[in-house]
């Protein structure tokens, strides 16, 4: 990380904006940063607009974990 001077016009470097959270968890604190993908700069795409978009798996792998449910014995195996 560094920080992003103002005034500078190049089109080789990208900065996203970001902040700082702050969990607390057993008393004891812990700080993440945390970056916003979704802003944009006027007339431009922000970086979650340019990421392709991919299909929704979630729904694959709960019927994946239901099916294995169904049996007493799971087998899995690795091909390769």
């Amino acid at each position: 990380m560094e920080i992003a001077t103002s005034g500078e016009e190049t089109t080789d470097e990208f900065y996203l904006p970001h902040h700082a959270l702050k969990r607390e968890k057993r008393g004891e604190e812990k700080w993440t940063i945390v970056f916003d993908g979704s802003s944009h700069e006027d007339n431009a795409q922000s970086l979650n607009d340019a990421l392709e978009v991919g299909p929704n798996l979630l729904p694959e792998i709960l019927a994946t974990l239901l099916r294995f449910r169904l049996y007493p014995v799971g087998i899995i195996g690795d091909i390769g």
